[in-house]
């Protein structure tokens, strides 16, 4: 299954308002974002954001990081580790409890990966 398939099953099982596959350097893989999204500022700034949490997880000497979540009272988005490469990025509405959206791309994650 390819990495727009991926994405759309994320958002009609999810009903999020949009995903994408992020390098981790910042260029757009796959997207199913908005409109409105500047999809290359949008992949920057989430791998920005990535790579500095990162840096503050080895400095904290923790375990490694499973995701960051962003919350507004507007939504939330949610990046995630997509294998050594890539980024899952999320955003979503406050409608959905964020366990359960963690959860489905926790599974598209398994899936792009294997």
């Amino acid at each position: 299954m390819d990495m727009d398939e991926l994405l759309d099953r994320l958002r009609k099982n999810s009903r999020v308002s949009g995903s994408a596959v992020i390098s981790r350097d910042g260029v757009v893989v796959a997207s199913d974002c908005p409109e409105d999204v500047a999809n290359e500022s949008f992949a920057i700034m989430c791998a920005t954001v990535m790579g500095a949490a990162k840096t503050i997880n080895t400095e904290l000497k923790m375990s490694e990081l499973e995701n960051i979540i962003l919350h507004s009272n507007d939504g939330n988005i949610i990046l995630m580790g997509a294998g050594r490469r890539n980024l899952l990025v999320v955003i979503a509405d406050n409608s959905h409890p964020i366990e359960t959206i963690t959860s489905k791309m926790a599974e598209i994650v398994n899936e792009m990966c294997n």
